[in-house]
């Protein structure tokens, strides 16, 4: 061995004869992106540049040493080799060597920069190395496909701001027994989780869509556990039933004090009438944060006929109870508007209309 070598070798490792033949002990593997899954999930598919990574822990984990044909020192992580379907081994490029106790390995799949797709099943994970240990954990790793969505089963009735609206989504790759991430993306608004997930079978998902989703046509995009997502294109087209054409009387009402007002809707010729006492609401700021906007439920909502509601817009009492005892009504709407009302029938039907402002007394 050359000087340079073996001095190499020295500031390295430190090793000595009884380092050297250190025994190789595989004792877990597991998925970073999902640590709590035994065996450890990897996707055959999508991944980084080098694929999906897995943390390997055990003892022993000893780098070998070799030297190049230009005469340069490699130091080479141990060798990994996964056992299952098929075997390969993995490349050394793939593998990283933090610790003797840990190993960080890049599995390949049939979109890395080497493409490599595994079966899907069970692998054993062995290591080893040039002095000739070696170890394997059986079944430590499972391999499993990608998700693919086929369809969205829409509601049959549709969408409704009073309640969440289930959902299935149909498809391929789905794990029983996991929670993928699914959610709903727009190219204007912010991505809308969906939940709770129920992964049914290997081909079903079921979940909800919340009550106050806005209308849109949004693409579905589901996240195994364990890093492979699929996206099904303008899945989901939301809408809601309407209210005819509302109107508002009066539609100025005073800060100092709660004003009741008349909501009609017009039905004909395209929206509904009210089929029972609906919930109103006004979209308003608070004196006390008059830069956010607020969902204000409104008061003694009552019912005149199918066309009429009677309601009491809290001007001075805000999201308080009434009455409002504190001078000033410092807890009541902000001055301003007009503001929106908005109304949700208990058929599912809503409506919303702009004209109803605060104004100082």
């Amino acid at each position: 061995m050359r000087l340079p070598l073996a001095v190499t070798l020295l500031a390295l490792t430190a090793c000595s004869k009884e380092d050297v033949n250190l025994e190789i002990q595989v004792h877990g593997v597991v998925n970073p992106l999902h640590r709590v899954v035994t065996p450890a999930r990897v996707c055959n598919a999508q991944g980084g540049a080098k694929g999906w990574r897995i943390e390997v822990t055990g003892a022993g984990f000893l780098p070998s040493y070799r030297y190049s044909a230009t005469n340069e020192l490699m130091v080479l992580p141990p060798e990994v080799t996964l056992r299952g379907a098929t075997s390969i081994a993995v490349p050394s490029s793939h593998v990283s060597n933090p610790s003797l106790e840990q190993l960080w390995v890049d599995v390949p799949t049939r979109d890395s920069e080497n493409p490599m797709q595994l079966p899907p099943g069970l692998y054993s994970v062995e290591v080893s190395n040039d002095a000739g240990n070696r170890d394997a954990l059986p079944d430590a790793l499972q391999v499993v496909p990608p998700p693919h969505l086929t369809r969205l089963e829409p509601p049959p009735s549709g969408y409704s701001h009073l309640h969440d609206t289930p959902i299935v989504i149909e498809g391929t790759g789905f794990q029983p027994g996991t929670f993928p991430h699914v959610e709903l993306r727009h190219a204007s608004l912010s991505a809308r989780p969906l939940g709770p997930v129920t992964v049914v079978s290997a081909t079903r998902v079921e979940t909800v869509v919340p009550h106050d989703a806005n209308e849109g046509a949004y693409d579905v995009v589901l996240r195994n556990p364990e890093g492979c997502a699929a996206v099904l294109p303008q899945a989901v087209t939301i809408t809601y039933k309407r209210l005819g054409a509302l109107s508002v009387s009066p539609a100025v009402g005073l800060e100092s004090e709660n004003t009741r007002i008349t909501l009609r809707t017009s039905p004909e010729p395209w929206g509904h009438a009210f089929s029972g006492t609906p919930a109103l609401f006004i979209l308003a700021p608070l004196r006390a944060a008059p830069a956010r906007m607020e969902r204000i439920p409104l008061q003694d909502v009552t019912l005149l006929s199918d066309t009429e509601v009677s309601a009491v817009v809290p001007a001075c009492t805000g999201l308080q109870a009434p009455p409002e005892t504190a001078p000033g009504c410092p807890d009541g709407i902000a001055t301003g508007g007009p503001y929106i009302i908005e109304a949700v029938d208990p058929g599912g039907a809503s409506g919303r209309m702009l004209g109803f402002s605060v104004v100082p007394p």
